[in-house]
């Protein structure tokens, strides 16, 4: 593993991220939700959306439910 996920129990992670995303659909919401603060954590990044980030924030939510997702547009992913 390259992160230390530390969201609780698998349980607690199922509910958080989705239990079984069988769409994409379901994959563009679980980042939609990270941007809007909803989901803390996703898998590459430990750290919540950083306030740089907020006055886009709503752009990026529908981006992200549009299909395109912003991962990299985040700083604390690009360091």
């Amino acid at each position: 593993h390259f992160y230390s996920f530390t969201l609780g129990s698998d349980d607690d992670r199922r509910a958080m991220l989705g239990h079984n995303p069988t769409t994409d659909k379901d994959v563009f919401e679980v980042f939609a939700r990270y941007v809007e603060g909803d989901v803390p954590h996703i898998p590459w990044c430990e750290t919540p959306l950083q306030p740089e980030s907020f006055l886009i924030q709503r752009q990026l939510a529908a981006l992200n439910r549009a299909g395109f997702l912003t991962v990299n547009s985040q700083p604390p992913v690009n360091g």
